[in-house]
């Protein structure tokens, strides 16, 4: 359960909605269970730049998933878009693995939006800044 937030270009209507929390298959043991296996797939999926260090991390002794993961908000710093990315860390000792996405439309590195900041977006399809903001809480999965 969480909340999700929808962005809708005044303009085009283009519609971006970033999931906040995590849903009822995001438990510890869904992403510790096979050697991450499950974990390593979807941060495929969600465009993961350092794959192969998340790959020799998971191999590692005593990795486990630190709490306060889920769904979150990145931000390109570069082409003002959000995308909605599934935030985690995973933990060995004293190591520490933090996924780093990469935008899909310019390619640069996405940055985890700080709770609370402001931010000002653009609209991948028409370059508008004007927004129009639309919050529910959902269950979802």
């Amino acid at each position: 359960m969480g909340e999700a937030i929808s962005y809708i270009c005044k303009k085009c209507k283009k519609e971006n909605t970033i999931l906040y929390g995590i849903g009822f298959l995001d438990s510890p043991s869904y992403y510790d269970n096979n050697n991450f296996k499950n974990l390593i797939n979807r941060s495929i999926e969600e465009n993961i730049q350092n794959i192969d260090k998340l790959k020799n991390f998971v191999t590692l002794k005593d990795v486990h998933l630190r709490d306060g993961y889920g769904n979150d908000a990145y931000i390109c710093p570069n082409c003002k878009t959000i995308a909605n990315k599934f935030r985690y860390e995973l933990v060995s000792n004293n190591k520490i693995f933090i996924p780093k996405y990469k935008c899909k439309y310019c390619g640069n590195t996405l940055r985890l939006k700080k709770e609370n900041e402001e931010f000002n977006i653009i609209c991948v399809r028409c370059g508008s800044k004007d927004f129009e903001e639309s919050t529910i809480y959902a269950d979802w999965d």
